[in-house]
């Protein structure tokens, strides 16, 4: 599941305090928290690890022998060294995701007042029982995954470090190794933020914004990749 999807029993419940006209709130997942720095170990931690940290995931996807799942927007532009390898084996995905919605208003003539909908999601990929990539995303004030792009104005490939990276745009949401990155040796580091809002009148919208940085064996940034989009559906 992509951030900011809706699940069914959350557009129920929203669809019930819609129809009743009275201000309400509902939730939808079971709740989890951010992965706290250190705790995911790449290339270490195994299926059984995250479900005893986490718990069950609300859904989950197997591959046998194809690219491993990039958990984000893609684009033909996407470069080279981002993007997945294909390799045999097992990949398997687990998707976590809790949301929260708030009625602001009630439906009176003309249209209903947007829902505010805060939501965190969890994706983890493994390949032969072995996590590769986490990707976490939040809009909820207590976690959010939410950066500042504009800082990372100045990085400079074959120069800039992954300290130093993290040392301006804070500690992020996901990364990533062999095969979730085309090379061996490298790592991704990903910031993303989506903010979904929900409303009678014009439906389920979306906006995300990502940065993915690409790392060396000796942690010297390779590339840097930052996408933004926005959804209505």
């Amino acid at each position: 599941m992509l951030p900011g999807t809706f699940t069914k029993p959350l557009l129920t419940c929203l669809m019930t305090i819609v129809l009743s006209g009275v201000v309400g709130a509902c939730s939808s997942g079971n709740d989890f928290d951010r992965p706290s720095a250190g705790t995911l170990k790449l290339g270490q931690a195994t299926v059984a690890d995250v479900v005893a940290r986490f718990g069950q995931p609300a859904s989950r996807t197997v591959k046998i022998g194809d690219a491993a799942p990039y958990d984000g927007p893609d684009t033909p532009n996407r470069p080279i060294g981002l993007r997945p390898a294909t390799v045999s084996g097992e990949i398997l995905s687990l998707h976590y995701s809790h949301f929260e919605s708030n009625v602001l208003g009630t439906l009176l003539i003309g249209p209903l007042v947007p829902t505010v909908t805060t939501s965190r999601s969890l994706i983890l990929t493994f390949w032969n029982g072995r996590l590769i990539s986490y990707s976490f995303d939040s809009n909820f004030d207590k976690d959010t995954s939410d950066f500042n792009e504009s800082k990372a104005q100045g990085f400079i490939r074959g120069q800039t470090t992954m300290s130093e990276v993290i040392g301006r745009l804070g500690m992020p949401g996901g990364e990533g190794i062999f095969p979730r990155v085309a090379n061996e040796g490298t790592r991704v580091l990903v910031y993303r933020y989506s903010r979904p809002i929900l409303s009678y009148s014009s439906g389920y919208s979306s906006q995300s914004k990502s940065i993915e940085f690409l790392f060396d064996s000796s942690d010297r940034l390779i590339e840097s990749y930052a996408t933004t989009s926005s959804r209505i559906r």
